[in-house]
């Protein structure tokens, strides 16, 4: 977990603080099971930000062989026992799979903290955090944004308030003029 600055805000020059949060991902074991999110992360409380990730990797389910060849065989049967049952809840438990293949991890932040990406998503449903996905040394990763709301955003770009309609009388006078001179520049 990355603590960071400038999180765009929906509203263009609101940046708020938060955090990155980063976990490899088994690309195999996304592709196997495409109809299920292994990588999840969803807010679930203003202080908790619940991680799904995928609970076995490729190799642990599929790779029997390659183990097989290494591992002593005592391994081997203990590696077997679990397929099996992973495969029988996976029958049994149609649409439960998704708790067979993973775990989760919940990450409790320091209080006072408020976490929420209300301000800085509007395609986040239900505290579900936007998934990226981020590919380094043939590594891929999942990473999820989130946004500390305790905090008042920093603001960046020009102040609109600087170009605001002139208050005081002499500054409409000014006004007044230069748009009358415009007109007659302009006829």
């Amino acid at each position: 977990m990355f603590q960071l600055d400038n999180i765009q805000g929906l509203v263009a020059k609101d940046y708020y603080k938060g955090y990155f949060l980063l976990t490899p991902m088994d690309l195999k074991m996304v592709e196997k099971f495409d109809h299920l999110d292994l990588y999840e992360a969803k807010i679930v409380s203003e202080r908790q930000v619940e991680v799904t990730l995928c609970a076995w990797t490729y190799p642990e389910l599929f790779g029997r062989k390659g183990f097989q060849t290494q591992a002593k065989d005592n391994v081997i049967i203990a590696m077997d026992g679990a397929r099996h049952d992973i495969n029988t809840l996976r029958k049994e438990a149609k649409g439960s799979e998704k708790s067979c293949l993973t775990k989760r991890v919940n990450l409790i932040f320091p209080e006072g903290q408020s976490l929420s990406n209300e301000k800085v998503s509007a395609e986040e449903k239900d505290g579900l955090i936007s998934l990226e996905m981020i590919e380094v040394d043939d590594v891929m990763y999942a990473g999820w944004s989130v946004a500390r709301t305790d905090l008042k955003p920093s603001q960046k770009g020009e102040v609109d308030d600087l170009n605001e309609e002139p208050k005081s009388a002499a500054a409409k006078l000014i006004a007044k003029r230069r748009k009358a001179g415009t007109k007659k520049e302009g006829s």
